[in-house]
């Protein structure tokens, strides 16, 4: 997945956690224990969204091809023997 983005007019009514718990299904169905993601650093409501979601932010560091920075994110979401 390249990209998700909420209509402004859905946002807060569960899509974005809905479309996030799928990926994040997909992930695990796919054998993965391990989420990554990566967002605008000053996109500071996507990042609190996915927080709250228990991804953790674990490196900041400049975009390839836009003045500002980016953020990654990982989430353990399968069986972390895997």
């Amino acid at each position: 997945m390249s990209d998700l983005w909420i209509h402004p007019s859905a946002q807060g009514l569960g899509a974005g956690t809905a479309l996030l718990a799928d990926l994040e299904n997909e992930i695990a169905s796919r054998g993965f224990a391990k989420g990554r993601l990566r967002c605008l650093e000053p996109n500071v409501r996507s990042r609190s969204f996915y927080a709250s979601r228990g991804w953790t932010e674990v490196r900041v560091y400049p975009h390839e091809t836009i003045p500002l920075n980016t953020v990654d994110m990982t989430k353990w979401i399968g069986s972390k023997e895997k």
